[in-house]
């Protein structure tokens, strides 16, 4: 009988556009959120929502007023 031998520690990686992404790391694909992950032992990335978050530099004035206190008046 072979002796159990443990099984090597798993450095798979996914790959989008060409980088490489470590499993657990969640990018944004084609406007979906995705995180690199493991199925049936292979890597994959696993659709985790529907939009990817974004960053809007530009913020509409009549959003910012409503968002902003008033500022103080000089005298």
């Amino acid at each position: 009988m072979a002796a159990s031998v443990p099984a090597a520690a798993h450095n798979c990686t996914c790959r989008a556009n060409g980088v490489s992404y470590k499993q657990g790391q969640i990018i944004c694909i084609r406007g979906k959120l995705a995180k690199c992950d493991m199925n049936l032992n292979n890597s994959s990335w696993k659709i985790i929502a529907p939009t990817c978050p974004e960053a809007n530099p530009w913020i509409a004035p009549r959003t910012v007023a409503a968002i902003l206190p008033p500022l103080p008046r000089k005298h």
